[in-house]
C-alpha cells in the first residue's frame, strides 16, 4: 500500500518538479561559469596554437633574478600606496595601516581570481569583517578608489595617444574612444548627482503617493537609511585635502605597477621603453573588463594586444604575455600568504 500511495500522481508530480528545478539551477551554473572557464581556452588556442610549451618554460628559466625582484619591490610599494589610498578615504574609523594593508592585498587577490571584477565587493566585506568599517564607508571609499583609476587611465589614453604613434587598428581606436566616452560619462553624471542631490530629494518628497509609500515599506526605508548613509560618507570625503591625497596616491599607485610590468618585461630579456611599457600596461588593464577566473585569457589578451602595437612579434608577444602572468601570479600569491598568515596571527594575539 505504501509503494502504491508513494507512487500516485500528486508524488509524481512533486518528485518532477524538484528534478525540473534542479535541472533549470544547474542550467543557469553551467551557463554562469561557461563564458568564464571556456573565454581562457579560446584565447589561450588562438595565441598558443603555434608556439611550443617549451619555449614559455626556458623563457621563465632565462629570466633574470634581479629585474624580477625589483618587479616584486614595485609590485609591493604599489600594494602600499593603495592601502594607503584607502586609508585616507576611510573616515568612520582609523585603521592600524598594517592590518589595513593586509585586508586590502586580500581584496586584491579575490578580485584577481574572481570573474567578471565580481571580487571588488570582497573588499567591503572584509573591511567590515576585520576593521569593522560601516558598509557605506567602504563602498565610498571603494568607489573614490576605482574612479580614481578611472580618471588616471584616461589620462594615460590621451598622453599615449599623441606621444605615441601605434598601430591602432581602427577596432581598437573605436574601443579606445568608447572607454574614454563612456568613462566621462560615468564621471559627468556623478559630478552632476552630486552637485543636485538635494533637489532630487525635494523633488522626491513633494510627490505625495510616493512619499507615502516611501513611508509604508520598511524595505525601502531600509533601503533609503543606507543609502543616505552612503551619499554621507561621499559628503566625507568631498574634501580638497582628500582628493589632493587621493590624487597623490594613485599617481604613485600606476607608476609602481608600470615599473613593474616594465621590469618584468626586461627580466625576461626583452629591450622595450618604458613610454612604450605604459601603453601595454593600460591596454592589458582595459582588457580586464572581460576577465576570466584568475584574470586567465584577459591578461594574455591584453598584453598581446599591448605588445603587438609596439612592435613585437607574435611569438614574443605570445612569450612574454603568458610568462608576465606567471611571474605575476607569484607576486600576488607570495603578498597574499604574508597577508592571510599575518593578519590570522594578529587575530590570535588579540584574544
Amino acid at each position: 500500500m505504501r509503494i502504491r500511495f508513494i507512487f500516485q500522481k500528486p508524488y509524481l508530480s512533486y518528485v518532477a518538479m524538484i528534478f525540473e528545478n534542479y535541472r533549470q539551477a544547474l542550467i543557469k551554473n553551467i551557463v554562469k561559469w561557461l563564458f568564464p572557464v571556456a573565454l581562457p581556452c579560446i584565447i589561450f588556442w588562438l595565441l598558443f596554437s603555434k608556439t611550443q610549451p617549451e619555449v614559455f618554460w626556458v623563457a621563465l628559466k632565462n629570466a633574470s633574478f634581479p629585474w624580477l625582484a625589483l618587479g616584486f619591490i614595485m609590485y609591493s610599494a604599489n600594494q602600499v600606496f593603495r592601502t594607503l589610498r584607502f586609508q585616507c578615504l576611510i573616515h568612520a574609523v582609523k585603521p592600524d595601516t598594517q592590518q589595513l594593508f593586509r585586508v586590502q592585498s586580500l581584496y586584491i587577490f579575490f578580485n584577481y581570481m574572481l570573474p567578471f571584477r565580481t571580487g571588488e565587493a570582497a573588499y567591503i566585506y572584509l573591511a567590515k569583517r576585520h576593521l569593522n568599517i560601516p558598509v557605506a564607508n567602504g563602498i565610498s571609499s571603494l568607489v573614490a578608489a576605482r574612479m580614481s583609476d578611472y580618471f588616471l587611465l584616461i589620462v594615460c589614453c590621451v598622453v599615449i595617444t599623441f606621444c605615441m604613434k601605434l598601430n591602432i587598428t581602427p577596432l581598437i581606436n573605436m574601443l579606445m574612444k568608447g572607454g574614454i566616452t563612456f568613462s566621462l560619462v560615468i564621471i559627468a553624471s556623478f559630478l552632476l548627482f552630486r552637485k543636485r542631490r538635494n533637489k532630487f530629494f525635494v523633488w522626491m518628497k513633494e510627490r505625495r503617493s510616493f512619499h507615502t509609500l516611501w513611508q509604508k515599506s520598511k524595505l525601502i526605508q531600509k533601503f533609503s537609511g543606507e543609502f543616505q548613509k552612503i551619499i554621507q560618507s561621499f559628503r566625507e570625503i568631498c574634501t580638497v585635502r582628500i582628493a589632493l591625497q587621493t590624487a597623490f596616491y594613485t599617481l604613485f599607485t600606476w607608476l609602481c605597477i608600470f615599473l613593474a610590468f616594465y621590469m618584468i618585461t626586461r627580466g625576461l630579456g626583452y629591450s622595450v621603453g618604458f613610454l612604450p611599457m605604459i601603453a601595454v600596461s593600460v591596454i592589458a588593464v582595459m582588457s580586464r573588463a572581460f576577465q576570466g577566473i584568475a584574470d586567465l585569457g584577459s591578461h594574455e589578451i591584453g598584453w598581446f594586444g599591448g605588445l603587438i602595437l609596439i612592435g613585437f612579434s607574435g611569438k614574443d608577444a605570445s612569450i612574454v604575455s603568458f610568462s608576465s602572468h606567471i611571474i605575476i601570479l607569484c607576486y600576488m600569491l607570495l603578498v597574499t600568504v604574508y597577508s592571510k598568515v599575518t593578519l590570522f596571527s594578529k587575530k590570535a594575539l588579540c584574544r
